[in-house]
């Protein structure tokens, strides 16, 4: 290969089959490619880790990476870093954590920001002693830690826990990453003037009466759908401080990307899955 050529993983025909392992086996397919030229006010990276998302399953290619230098966020229309180099603006990267290796540093700018913009970034910031509902078991609840688990199985009314839990108070925040099957439930489970941050929609819609939950309880339900770079340099800086490192499930060699997806389609893991890249 050139040096002026690298690698990246491509999808192909991202409409139908891209949720299955025989579509993940179709679509992705690692090429030979121009390496792209830095203009004005950018920076060439040499990209080593990149993490994926449930949202990769949907559409490949918009994973999130680790770089010799710097860490960076994705953007729209813009490839993914699957790849051995990207291009990015001088003003969209932030500092990568000393301690953290490249798979660790991979993992902080997907659920880790998300969780950050929802318990630092909004109206009601966090503060010690508060209580916080985290849905599911997957990233963003790990990256936020937990004390208490709650089956919503053998709970489905799971906001008179919550309630019995906090002695009738109910919770200061609840990161609701379900969506209209799960959100009566979370304004329930909030104490008067508690906050929703709603980060995903995973069920069908349904319909809910929730305006006495507004009215009479003054809850609010923030909708979380995009983090800033601001947040991916405090995440970074609060990280480096307290030498916080992000679990990871699995770090899958450069030529396996294809069993990362899989992994991510078949779920049963807590933590990131990761791609080395080589």
């Amino acid at each position: 290969m050139s040096q002026d050529h690298s690698k990246a993983w491509r999808i192909r025909n991202t409409v139908q089959g891209a949720c299955t392992n025989e579509g993940i086996d179709q679509n992705l397919s690692l090429e030979e490619v121009p390496k792209p030229s830095p203009k004005e006010a950018q920076i060439l990276v040499r990209i080593h880790a990149a993490s994926l998302n449930y949202r990769d399953l949907l559409k490949a290619g918009q994973t999130q990476g680790a770089f010799d230098i710097k860490l960076g966020l994705g953007g729209k229309n813009i490839d993914g870093v699957l790849q051995q180099y990207a291009v990015f603006d001088e003003d969209a990267l932030a500092p990568l954590p000393s301690h953290l290796t490249f798979e660790e540093a991979a993992a902080l700018s997907g659920p880790y920001v998300s969780a950050w913009n929802a318990l630092f970034g909004g109206p009601q910031q966090l503060i010690k002693g508060d209580t916080v509902v985290i849905q599911g078991t997957g990233g963003i609840a790990v990256a936020a830690g937990a004390e208490h688990a709650i089956n919503y199985k053998n709970n489905p009314t799971w906001s008179r826990k919550i309630l019995t839990l906090t002695n009738g108070r109910g919770a200061d925040q609840v990161l609701d990453v379900v969506g209209a099957s799960t959100i009566a439930e979370s304004l329930r489970a909030l104490r008067q003037d508690g906050l929703v941050s709603a980060i995903g929609f995973m069920s069908a819609p349904e319909k809910h009466d929730l305006i006495p939950e507004f009215i009479f309880g003054a809850k609010t339900i923030r909708g979380l759908m995009y983090d800033s770079l601001g947040m991916l340099q405090d995440l970074s800086a609060f990280v480096e401080k307290h030498k916080i490192n992000p679990i990871i499930a699995k770090a899958f060699e450069w030529n396996d990307a294809k069993l990362a997806y899989k992994a991510m389609l078949a779920q049963g893991f807590v933590g990131k899955i990761v791609v080395k890249v080589e």
